[in-house]
């Protein structure tokens, strides 16, 4: 294997957004939903995606509350209340 290969390797600088078609800025749908249905609220992308990541998290954890919380199973009488169930 060569090891002198001088390849050449681009990285995504930390800061940039991704870039859609023709140098446009690529932002998510729920972001720009996020930030145009807040009133102003929200500011920037940061903010909207800190909201996002709060809501999905609230609803999560609400939904699981709600699965684990069931009652479980329904209480049974014993057989000595159905009359029926003792002749057999």
């Amino acid at each position: 294997m060569d090891n002198n290969n001088n390849s050449k390797v681009e990285f995504e600088i930390q800061g940039e957004t991704p870039k859609g078609y023709y140098g446009q800025n690529k932002t998510s749908k729920i972001i720009e939903l996020a930030i145009k249905y807040s009133g102003g609220i929200i500011k920037d992308e940061q903010q909207a995606s800190y909201v996002v990541l709060i809501v999905s998290v609230l609803i999560t954890v609400i939904s699981l509350f709600f699965l684990f919380k069931g009652e479980g199973a329904p209480n049974i009488p014993p057989p000595a209340n159905y009359p029926q169930l003792q002749n057999r």
